[in-house]
């Protein structure tokens, strides 16, 4: 099931929960206009609800990704894959210093599957790799003015011990 899918699904199965409510709330001793204030605000509290959920780990963020960050890897679904008609880029990412890891959903670019790829090799020959995102900064999702490049991480190696001279 695509997650298109799966939101309207979502979406649905609120529905019955709201439908008895409803008989519930007209079954009360409440005036009319409170009843239908009750119903009126459920919906905004889903809403809100099933957004915030989205930002929650496990689901792709749909915001962009950080300017700087660790390419720990991706998935690129081309328009028409999979009953897809957009298509999306899927980047698993780090930033430097935080513990846990988001994946971030962008829009399908020819372009951008091209760089994709091309990091995706790089890292597979054993080069770790840094994503850089310039322009369409400030924006809440991304778009078209995004510009990503990628480029091979440098290794941070400790520094090389040196021997005691009195040992």
């Amino acid at each position: 099931m695509s997650q298109h899918e799966t939101e309207l699904v979502l979406s649905l199965a609120y529905l019955l929960p709201v439908a008895l409510l409803a008989l519930l709330l007209f079954r009360a001793r409440l005036a009319h206009w409170q009843k239908g204030l009750l119903l009126a605000v459920l919906p905004l509290f889903y809403i809100a609800h099933y957004h915030a959920l989205h930002d929650l780990a496990g689901w792709p963020s749909l915001q962009p990704p950080p300017d700087r960050f660790e390419l720990l890897g991706q998935e690129v679904r081309e328009p028409g894959q999979h009953g897809d008609a957009d298509g999306y880029i899927r980047l698993w990412v780090r930033v430097d210093g935080e513990p846990r890891s988001r994946l971030y959903q962008l829009p399908y670019s020819r372009e951008m599957h091209q760089r994709v790829a091309q990091a995706a090799q790089r890292q597979a020959d054993g080069h770790p790799q840094n994503g850089i995102r310039t322009g369409g900064a400030g924006e809440s999702t991304p778009t078209p003015g995004d510009h990503f490049s990628f480029e091979d991480r440098k290794i941070r190696r400790p520094p090389a011990k040196t021997e005691s001279a009195g040992g």
